[in-house]
């Protein structure tokens, strides 16, 4: 009995907990000329957070999540539903298509102790260069 109430109440806070949901990615290059990939994440469920950290699983086409403030998961900071956030993964040189970019979500909630762990698959869009080679063919 004790054990089924465990259960019942891990179910109870894993369904209080957030999701997220991949609105947009993309395969580009950086003005680096590097093959990165651009995703936009929102959170679409559950309450206020008081810190997300991400990180990307690295594999043979992901190399690393960037961090513009430093190196490590990226933090996301307080977050509710209907917050977007817009992460950059550096491609391996040698990746291969289709790539998957694996995200983690470790989230701290903002009333109370309670923390999940939630993970996200983006499929990008293929290759698209962002950059203007600056002549034309005729």
């Amino acid at each position: 009995m004790a054990r089924q109430l465990a259960h019942q109440v891990e179910d109870r806070d894993d369904a209080a907990g957030p999701r997220f949901e991949v609105l947009s990615a993309a395969i580009t290059d950086d003005r680096d000329h590097r093959h990165v990939v651009d995703i936009t994440v929102a959170q679409t469920l559950g309450g206020e957070l008081a810190s997300v950290s991400v990180s990307a699983r690295q594999s043979d086409n992901v190399a690393v999540l960037l961090n513009p403030d430093s190196s490590g998961p990226v933090r996301w900071g307080v977050t509710a539903p209907g917050s977007t956030y817009k992460f950059r993964v550096l491609l391996t040189h040698n990746y291969v298509t289709p790539v998957n970019v694996v995200l983690d979500f470790d989230c701290t909630e903002a009333n109370g102790e309670r923390t999940w762990r939630r993970t996200l698959t983006a499929t990008p869009k293929a290759f698209k260069s962002s950059w203007s080679r600056g002549f034309t063919f005729r």
